[in-house]
């Protein structure tokens, strides 16, 4: 996209926010909302699966910001299975009950916390792609010994379901097992170009043409990348709306 710098294209209330956090009512925000709902409510195993940028992450940590016993977690590819729970106890605010700090004893203390805690709970598991096969196992335990007082879900792109289904055909130990405790498979769409238009303007642009380039652009396909870009031009437009005032 080829753009010659207007100053008069921005609202600059909103261009000095620009590194605010900011959450859109999209058809996935409310599409994870609703899939949270239901899951923490029937303690049931979903994984919702959506490409990066699909804004996956922001419905999910809003919706655990936003109610009680939710607790998001996200993975780091660099975790043991032993990290991976000990990890998953700081989050829901907890300490090993054990002597010993293996995984069989940090599971149990996450176990021991959400069956001691009043009410539904729900687990967020967030980048599960980077999970490890000893990790996967691992939430077999889990997953059975919470089904009736807590959820899960796991986030993850396309391919965590397409390598969970191609290490189950080949009966890759405690893969099937797994594969068949999630209770269902939720696809997030891209978001439309209404939705990026809508974002466009909650960053600041105002000029509806140069809102419909950057929306048609196929280098701006999920919010990531939109979401870079506003901020590239949020930035240019204060540094020159500060250089003309002379601040």
């Amino acid at each position: 996209m080829v753009y010659e710098f207007n100053s008069e294209d921005f609202n600059y209330e909103k261009i000095k926010n620009i590194s605010m956090p900011l959450t859109l009512d999209t058809s996935t925000f409310s599409t994870i909302r609703q899939v949270c709902k239901e899951t923490q409510r029937y303690s049931r195993m979903v994984s919702v699966i959506g490409d990066i940028g699909f804004g996956k992450s922001t419905a999910l940590r809003y919706y655990a910001n936003s109610h009680e016993n939710v607790y998001y977690f996200n993975m780091e590819g660099a975790m043991t299975a032993k990290m991976f729970y000990g990890a998953i106890l700081e989050v829901i605010g907890f300490k090993n009950i054990h002597p010993e700090k293996n995984s069989f004893n940090l599971i149990k203390s996450v176990v021991y916390y959400l069956k001691n805690t009043p009410g539904k709970h729900l687990l967020i598991i967030d980048e599960c792609g980077r999970m490890n096969h000893t990790e996967m196992i691992y939430m077999h335990d889990l997953r059975d010994a919470v089904s009736d007082i807590a959820g899960i879900i796991f986030s993850a792109p396309d391919y965590f379901h397409l390598e969970l289904l191609r290490d189950a055909k080949k009966n890759l130990k405690g893969i099937p097992e797994f594969l068949s405790r999630i209770n269902s498979w939720i696809y997030v769409p891209a978001p439309s170009y209404e939705e990026k238009y809508a974002l466009c303007q909650a960053r600041g642009v105002i000029n509806p043409n140069l809102i419909k380039a950057i929306c048609k652009d196929p280098k701006y396909k999920n919010f990531r990348d939109l979401s870079s870009k506003l901020e590239e031009l949020g930035i240019e437009a204060v540094r020159r709306a500060e250089g003309l005032s002379g601040e």
